[in-house]
């Protein structure tokens, strides 16, 4: 069961125009209101837990190649769920027109001053892509299960770099930021995302189109079953998604 309120399937995935989508990705639709989660691997506890209350999920990890991307769907996917729509999206395609790979990552130098200087191992980091699913509940699953459909973005990048070219360069927010398990230091996660003045920390907070309502936060480990908000502008305690002997995962709120 969801934690957060049930919303209403938005009228672009219940429309599902392949045609449109094909033809041009649609920004507005699948990153406002969405969750975004670097260092994801292929946790689906997100999806699992709020797919009643976010319609639109966006991956992000540089450890896995697109054929393990598709291996996994294929293979495992979300349990009672079959993509109904699937494309690759050119890295190009998801920044806004006219603007540039090189111009996007010289404006993100310009907020971001690294604390960090720990770098992934050799091998670690795979060639970059982006693929996007609609995924349909099974009909032979009920309801309680879940959504009848969600947007699933998966992008083979670094976090910080993929946050400010989706978001702070369109001028959008995700509705939701997810920390779990971030993979610093031997997990390969050259900064430290719990760190609000950290790499991603900065870009997320020098957004003009604002925060993150929600913040996700947990992992493995003691330090996750405690009640507290890796980020100070997040005070708010929520509820668990999870909250098990062997993974904790909390939900926080901005301050009002």
């Amino acid at each position: 069961m969801s934690i957060l309120e049930s919303l209403a399937l938005p009228e672009w995935l219940s429309r599902l125009d392949e045609k449109r989508f094909n033809t041009a990705f649609p920004h507005v639709d699948v990153l406002q209101g969405s969750l975004y989660y670097p260092s994801s691997g292929f946790d689906g506890v997100p999806v699992q837990r709020l797919g009643n209350s976010i319609h639109s999920f966006v991956h992000v990890d540089y450890g896995y190649t697109l054929p393990e991307l598709q291996e996994k769907v294929a293979q495992n996917g979300f349990k009672g769920y079959t993509p109904i729509f699937q494309r690759p999206v050119s890295l190009t395609e998801l920044l806004p027109k006219g603007k540039s790979l090189s111009q996007v990552a010289e404006e993100a130098q310009r907020v971001v001053r690294p604390k960090s200087r720990r770098m992934p191992p050799n091998g670690w980091v795979k060639p970059p892509f982006a693929y996007w699913y609609i995924f349909e509940r099974e009909q032979d699953m009920p309801e309680s299960h879940g959504p009848l459909r969600f947007s699933f973005l998966h992008l083979c990048a670094e976090g910080t770099a993929a946050y400010f070219g989706l978001y702070n360069v369109h001028g959008f927010c995700p509705r939701a930021l997810a920390i779990i398990q971030p993979g610093t230091g031997y997990g390969g996660n050259w900064p430290d995302f719990r760190d609000e003045q950290d790499v991603l920390g900065r870009v997320v907070l020098a957004n003009k189109a604002g925060i993150p309502e929600i913040l996700l936060y947990g992992g493995m480990g003691l330090d996750y079953s405690m009640h507290h908000s890796c980020w100070s502008n997040y005070p708010v305690f929520g509820g668990w998604l999870v909250h098990c002997e062997q993974v904790t995962v909390g939900l926080w709120r901005k301050e009002i």
